[in-house]
């Protein structure tokens, strides 16, 4: 558990170093990829910094109803 919050703290202030030097940017993450400690720190930078951000992740065409991807 220590390592996690580790590896969550030492992601997530990277994260919020790239996304603060994008703040006038209207930015898209896809956070499907990558670890959770991955997941929750693009998901907390998200909530917490008020930037211009939208989350999404990718379904998969047997889900949808084209048959293709599509980003939820």
């Amino acid at each position: 558990m220590q390592k996690l919050l580790k590896d969550l703290k030492e992601i997530k202030a990277k994260v919020e170093r790239l996304l603060l030097g994008h703040r006038k940017d209207e930015i898209e993450i896809f956070i499907s990829p990558g670890t959770a400690p991955m997941q929750v720190a693009w998901y907390f930078s998200h909530l917490e910094l008020g930037l211009n951000t939208k989350l999404f992740q990718i379904r998969p065409g047997k889900f949808a109803k084209t048959k293709l991807p599509e980003k939820i």
